[in-house]
């Protein structure tokens, strides 16, 4: 059984999001999320998210393509990676973070993969909360 695992905030849930969920699960047998903690959201976006973690993990658990939901408390991508198993790690987004390096470097070290998918083009959380 092949695991997938993608972390990300999930902010404002839109299709751009779902339809990285659906990319990742074809990738599986088994997609598992991370669901960024309010506070690395703070540290990472500089602002509270506008959806709570828990209403977050829970929206996107709720998603037919999500095996499972979790919100991740650390950067360090690894602790999460080896706690459910992950032979593939997905980045949304066509940059690679700062933070991503070591989670990258640990899944190569390991044996397993990392894999970028492409933003959707014109819709974003930010794009939203700037509408609002």
């Amino acid at each position: 059984m092949t695991t997938v695992y993608i972390p990300g905030t999930w902010d404002l849930l839109h299709v751009g999001h779902v339809r990285a969920l659906e990319r990742a699960s074809q990738l599986g047998d088994r997609l598992v999320v991370g669901v960024e903690a309010d506070d690395l959201v703070v540290i990472s976006k500089g602002r509270l998210p506008v959806v709570a973690e828990e209403h977050r993990r829970e929206m996107v658990d709720a998603l037919r393509v999500v095996d499972d939901a979790i919100i991740y408390y650390s950067h360090d991508y690894a602790i999460t990676i080896d706690q459910v198993g992950a032979d593939i790690l997905i980045f949304s987004g066509d940059h690679e973070a700062p933070r991503h390096l070591a989670a990258v470097k640990h899944m190569k070290d390991t044996g397993r993969c990392t894999m970028y998918l492409p933003r959707t083009p014109g819709v974003s959380s930010t794009s939203i909360r700037n509408t609002l």
